[in-house]
């Protein structure tokens, strides 16, 4: 029997009215069950619904697929979510990321960039992760990198918004899913 998640990922099924309400606003319109970090924080309907308008808004701000799924490989690595991991490492191969790219960020390896533009992301959210925070250079890579400051606030704030959900599977123990890559710790 596979190994169940410390908190309880509430199901469609079970949900009351309220988490129903918010379970189909997040899932319904990627066509998903109620899986993964979401379903934890339906316990909490309030903050699940609060959580997918901050997930809405980053992915319509325009920062390009490819930029943001490299910036959330980098974070799911940094917290050795397996879960996350997955997720991400096959949105990022459908946004043209790179196998050697995706491998050397799993192993815990900074990867050998032939684009500027990704070195820029993968050192900012690196940085940002960092225990001495973002240096001066790094963020005027990543402003050139997408153009504009408010893109660079964008960014930090799809990195917190992600942490934040990589937390949850932290604290809930969500597994990895079936076939799916487990980081080395």
């Amino acid at each position: 029997m596979a190994r169940q998640p410390r908190i309880h990922l509430v199901t469609r099924e079970e949900a009351t009215d309220e988490q129903r309400r918010v379970g189909d606003f997040i899932y319904l319109k990627r066509n998903e069950e109620y899986l993964g970090p979401s379903a934890v924080l339906l316990q909490i309907p309030r903050l699940a619904e609060c959580f997918e308008f901050m997930r809405e808004h980053i992915q319509q701000v325009g920062l390009p697929a490819d930029l943001l799924q490299l910036a959330t490989l980098v974070l799911a690595r940094h917290w050795s979510v397996d879960y996350v991991w997955n997720v991400r490492a096959g949105l990022a191969k459908k946004a043209g990321i790179g196998d050697d790219i995706i491998d050397a960020i799993a192993d815990g390896k900074k990867p050998v960039f032939k684009d500027a533009k990704y070195e820029a992301i993968y050192t900012y959210v690196s940085e940002l992760l960092g225990p001495v925070g973002v240096s001066d250079a790094a963020h005027e890579a990543a402003k050139k990198a997408l153009g504009s400051e408010t893109m660079v606030i964008e960014l930090a704030a799809l990195v917190g918004m992600y942490t934040f959900l990589a937390f949850q599977c932290r604290a809930a123990d969500i597994p990895v899913q079936a076939g799916g890559t487990v980081l080395a710790k």
